[in-house]
């Protein structure tokens, strides 16, 4: 089992970091370049939402271990954020806010989160939301 735990600024420079910290770790452990790829790339998404959507402090944690009842390994991601700085639901009466019109052009990065990981989700804790996802890394 790998592992590594790091905090990031609050700025959008941690998605590089976050990649770079991460790379190490999977190239240490000799996984593929597709699934190594496909988790810098979740990675990124993740520290990229807490960054836009939440407070700091951001978080990740990478666990690399093995998958059981199987012969594979998967990485297991967890981004922390200090929570969200605007409350759900609070848009116009109409049901909008402002944000929607950014959200068609952007905003697509939970889609791509759920097509690489084989699972992922959110969670809160009592100082922060955890978003992870994990990945096959056969």
């Amino acid at each position: 089992m790998a592992r590594d735990r790091f905090e990031l600024p609050h700025n959008p420079s941690s998605c590089g970091m976050a990649r770079r910290r991460a790379r190490v770790l999977l190239q240490r452990a000799a996984v593929g370049e597709d699934r190594a790829e496909s988790a810098l790339l979740v990675l990124s998404e993740l520290v990229a939402n807490a960054i836009e959507h939440a407070e700091p402090q951001v978080t990740v944690e990478l666990t690399l271990r093995a998958q059981k009842g199987t012969s594979g390994r998967c990485l297991h991601i967890r981004v922390h954020d200090g929570g969200c700085r605007r409350p759900v639901g609070d848009g116009d009466r109409d049901g909008t806010s402002e944000r929607d019109a950014d959200d068609v052009e952007r905003g697509r990065g939970q889609t791509v989160v759920a097509a690489l990981a084989s699972a992922c989700g959110r969670y809160a804790t009592v100082r922060s939301a955890v978003t992870w996802a994990v990945i096959d890394c056969v």
